[in-house]
């Protein structure tokens, strides 16, 4: 039987009003949850760390 071992999920998104959405969906779900304005500040950040979900806007500028 396989388990689920919780990871984090990052939104990476420069649209506040869809960030915070997508924060709030995650939350919902009991997922922890990291949000950045750009791929910039997500590498910034230290990038993805294990079990992780990156969720992307693929329009940003």
């Amino acid at each position: 039987m396989r388990t689920w071992k919780q990871g984090m999920v990052d939104v990476i998104e420069d649209d506040a009003s869809v960030r915070r959405v997508l924060e709030r969906l995650v939350k919902s779900a009991n997922l922890a949850v990291r949000t950045f304005t750009s791929a910039a500040a997500f590498l910034q950040a230290g990038g993805p760390t294990e079990n992780v979900c990156v969720v992307a806007d693929a329009c940003m500028p």
